[in-house]
């Protein structure tokens, strides 16, 4: 396999500055850079796909230690907002025994306010735009994404992870109408089974794949943790299951599969202006590769996603 030469991913959505409450003890935390399309654009970067950020960072010392991050992993941030507002915040808490993490999120008056200003169309060198979580969901950022995505599904192909956070969402009819708009501008979409039991709570995750399917998107993956993601597409359906790991917490565990499934996809040349054609034999493999990085993840403090050389 042969990554796609001078193509990148564009990564659209949030960057949090988290608190994870240690395990020693719960009243306890400890700082850490995160927000799910943050954590995705640093895995893909240190699993060696180009890749570039756009969201919002604050020009404080907590703002610059999320950029020196991503340039690490040579994360491109041609499209970043640098903003006078400080990092939005999250209080995490992890559940080992149900691979749950609870959130607690501070968003008023951060940089969480400031709107994305991608360039229309996008240029020739992105292959690939994700959109994720709330920042690409709600209110005015939401509605900037949402044409971002509408624009680049014209040319591009365009995956979306909704990561559901209840606190913050409005009435569940509503939320649901959000989503569905954006599945409607994707060719992949990936979820929990967290995020379809709150979207949709008296149907199967195999019935919401289908509908989402109905909607437009190529490809459906539903993950459950150490259960497993099936992926679900025109032609069939497959189930497989993560490696099993000495978990430390899950955080940032969903954002590392995306990444990994996202690098799976550019490394076959199957992100861009074509259709992806998923078929049983490439999706096991996308789906391996995913949850391969997304294991590695929860045996680390924190969203800490592998570098290519550990996997």
């Amino acid at each position: 396999m042969s990554p796609q030469d001078g193509k990148t991913i564009l990564v659209m959505g949030e960057a949090i500055l988290d608190l994870v409450a240690t395990a020693a003890d719960p009243t306890a935390f400890e700082s850490a850079t995160g927000g799910s399309s943050f954590n995705t654009a640093l895995a893909l970067g240190r699993l060696g796909v180009a890749a570039e950020f756009a969201g919002a960072l604050a020009r404080d010392v907590n703002g610059e230690a999320f950029a020196q991050k991503l340039a690490e992993a040579h994360v491109g941030l041609r499209w970043c907002q640098r903003s006078t507002r400080p990092m939005p915040l999250a209080l995490a808490r992890s559940d080992v025994a149900t691979d749950a993490v609870d959130f607690t999120l501070y968003l008023q008056g951060t940089a969480h306010e400031e709107r994305e200003a991608l360039p229309r169309p996008l240029p020739d060198d992105v292959a690939h735009l994700h959109a994720a979580s709330f920042r690409c969901l709600l209110g005015p950022q939401g509605e900037s994404a949402l044409a971002a995505m509408q624009a680049a599904r014209e040319r591009i192909s365009v995956s979306f992870d909704p990561n559901i956070r209840p606190s913050l969402m409005p009435e569940r009819s509503e939320t649901v109408r959000l989503v569905e708009a954006r599945i409607q501008a994707c060719t992949l979409t990936k979820a929990s089974d967290v995020d379809i039991a709150w979207l949709y709570p008296d149907q199967p995750p195999e019935r919401v794949a289908r509908q989402w399917l109905a909607l437009g998107t190529e490809l459906v993956i539903i993950t459950g943790g150490a259960t497993g993601a099936t992926a679900t597409w025109a032609g069939g359906s497959i189930t497989r299951v993560p490696p099993q790991v000495s978990v430390m917490d899950t955080v940032g565990a969903g954002d590392s599969f995306t990444a990994g499934l996202l690098a799976a996809l550019m490394n076959e040349n199957r992100l861009g202006s074509h259709r992806l054609n998923p078929d049983s034999n490439a999706v096991g493999r996308w789906l391996d590769h995913a949850n391969k990085v997304a294991a590695l993840t929860c045996t680390r403090r924190g969203s800490d996603p592998p570098w290519l050389h550990e996997l």
